[in-house]
């Protein structure tokens, strides 16, 4: 089973990751709430700026 790694980049470009073993992400505006395998949540702010199937990683930038 493949599940997706989460990276934010904040306003200064610096690039962190914020969770690994994502099995759901749901987006409401500029909220972006990611599901881990276990069932935690963690709701970021900014948009999508990349999702990688291949290399199972989804990049958020802060709004």
């Amino acid at each position: 089973m493949c599940l997706a790694t989460v990276y934010f980049v904040d306003s200064t470009g610096e690039r962190a990751k914020v969770a690994d073993s994502i099995t759901e992400v749901a987006v409401d505006g500029l909220q972006i709430t990611i599901t881990d395998l276990l069932g935690g949540t963690t709701v970021l702010n900014g948009s999508i700026q990349s999702v990688d199937l291949v290399g199972n990683s989804l990049v958020v930038v802060g709004a």
